[in-house]
């Protein structure tokens, strides 16, 4: 393989506080960020850092640390890390690692580099999409990357982190998506109740499905305006972390009266039960 020195553009976004069931040290991210995006030389310790969380799983310091090596002309243990990373479908790392292996003389190792390079440009990722090497990939069908469908029942179970003030807290939350369009149902006791019929729309981006409604309605306390936003955010291709948000807002109320504006916010797991 030729050793060529790679200069490495690294986009980086805030850190997560945790993965699901992983303690990261953040002090040691922000340093590894801070080593592997500058375009000074870095030091030594600028691996030590990044080795932290890299060791523990955490794919963006396994991309960090694997451009820190190659910038150290450490390739091997650098291509490793990547590979890491790239496994754990990390597009920056696909990308860098997919550009370095085009750079090869092994054919593998170019058929590799092109896999990596076509899945970072199906993912979207920027330096991957201006590519002084896109074009040796040919005609790109990302037709098997794109977001999978939510189409299909999804049930969750209701963790109220703030109820309503009058009480009427539901069990459980059932959203049906068919087809790009959607009904809501809430459980309390023994019936699926459906709420607010055909004022819910949708929008999906990746794995993230955004249900949203807003209206309004007159009773003796004046005109309400409520509002409902619930999102999925699949982890699985059935199951999805859930968070419900709802807010209620009464212009004829005297602010004296709490309940003339309030908010409710609930979350949990959520499992398709049916497609």
């Amino acid at each position: 393989m030729k050793k060529t020195v790679i200069v490495i553009a690294i986009a980086v976004t805030p850190a997560a506080t945790a993965l699901a069931d992983v303690q990261l040290d953040l002090q040691a991210q922000a340093q590894c960020e801070r080593f592997a995006t500058t375009e000074e030389p870095t030091p030594p310790e600028a691996e030590a850092a990044c080795l932290v969380n890299a060791s523990r799983g955490l794919p963006s310091a396994q991309f960090a640390l694997g451009a820190l090596l190659l910038s150290h002309q450490k390739y091997s243990e650098g291509q490793g890390w990547l590979e890491k990373a790239a496994a754990a479908h990390h597009p920056p790392a696909s990308q860098l690692l997919g550009e370095l292996y085009l750079q090869a003389d092994d054919k593998e190792l170019q058929a590799r580099g092109k896999e990596l390079l076509r899945y970072a440009v199906c993912a979207g990722y920027p330096p991957a999409l201006a590519s002084e090497h896109k074009a040796a990939l040919g005609p790109i069908d990302c037709g098997s990357t794109a977001p999978a469908s939510f189409d299909g029942t999804w049930d969750s179970q209701l963790n109220w982190i703030k109820g309503p003030p009058a009480g009427g807290k539901a069990d459980q939350l059932r959203v049906v998506v068919n087809a790009g369009t959607l009904k809501v149902f809430l459980r309390s006791g023994g019936d699926w109740i459906e709420t607010k019929p055909g004022k819910f729309h949708l929008l999906q981006v990746d794995d993230t499905l955004e249900v949203s409604a807003i209206d309004s309605g007159w009773d003796l306390d004046g005109k309400w305006v409520e509002s409902w936003s619930i999102h999925l955010l699949r982890v699985a291709p059935d199951r999805a972390v859930m968070n419900f948000g709802r807010t209620v807002n009464n212009i004829y109320l005297p602010e004296a009266f709490g309940f003339k504006t309030f908010s409710t916010v609930a979350e949990g797991q959520a499992t398709r039960v049916s497609k």
